[in-house]
Formats: C-alpha cells, sequence, structure tokens
C-alpha cells in the first residue's frame, strides 16, 4: 500500500508491521519498468492473437460473420479484444486433428487418479 506523507509529500510504503518506509528511487524505477513491460508484451501477445486468427481464417476459408469490407480484421480484432481466452480456445479447436488425436477430456478412461494421461508414469512418494 503506497501512501503520501502530509508533512514532505515523500511517497512511502507500508510495512506488514504497520509501519510506513519511504521509497527510494531504484523501487519506483522497477515498478515503471515492469509496467511498461508487461503492457508491451500484452500488446504484443494482443496482436499476434489476432494475427493468427485472421491466418486460420485465411487457411481454412471462414468467412468473416460481420464487416466483410476489411476482410474480418474487425472481427479478429473484436473477438480477441472482448474475449480471448475463447479465442484462442476456438482456434484449438479449430486446428485439432480429432482423428489423429483423440481427445479424451472429461471421460472415465482419459486420465488416471492423479490426474495424468494412463502412458505417463506415477511417481509414488
Amino acid at each position: 500500500k503506497l501512501a503520501i506523507e502530509g508533512d514532505t509529500g515523500d511517497l512511502m510504503v507500508a510495512c506488514p508491521d504497520g509501519t510506513y518506509e519511504e521509497v527510494n528511487d531504484a523501487y519506483l524505477y522497477s515498478r515503471s519498468f515492469l509496467g511498461a513491460y508487461s503492457f508491451i508484451f500484452g500488446i504484443y501477445i494482443f496482436i499476434m492473437t489476432c494475427r493468427t486468427r485472421r491466418a486460420i481464417r485465411d487457411k481454412y476459408d471462414i468467412p468473416a460473420k460481420c464487416c466483410g469490407a476489411c476482410n474480418g480484421c474487425c472481427e479478429d480484432f473484436l473477438c480477441t479484444m472482448c474475449c480471448s481466452c475463447c479465442t484462442v480456445q476456438q482456434m484449438a479447436r479449430h486446428t485439432n486433428d480429432y482423428e489423429k488425436y483423440d481427445v479424451g477430456c472429461c471421460t472415465s478412461d482419459c486420465c488416471n487418479k492423479r490426474g495424468q494421461r494412463p502412458h505417463i508414469p506415477e511417481i509414488l512418494v
């Protein structure tokens, strides 16, 4: 928890014991650097998800359901923006080869008692 001291205007951080300590410049620099890095990485993942969705639609000749004027760029953007988890799952479902790689999730023969695939040996402790 961050706070500003009233008299001096210094930035203070709350310690677990209830006291406050002054925040040094290295701490602020690392927080701002990590925040900027996380933001840039998030933008990169967003762009790559949009481009991958577009490539899958092009490869399998899947037409855009809305905004055909931009060849589905808006649809790829909106799907990724609104629910990126659903978008990634949709791409995974569409590109899986069900004849070669059987999906046995949620069945009794899917996993052993520890939740592992049957071909993975159990580690006994």
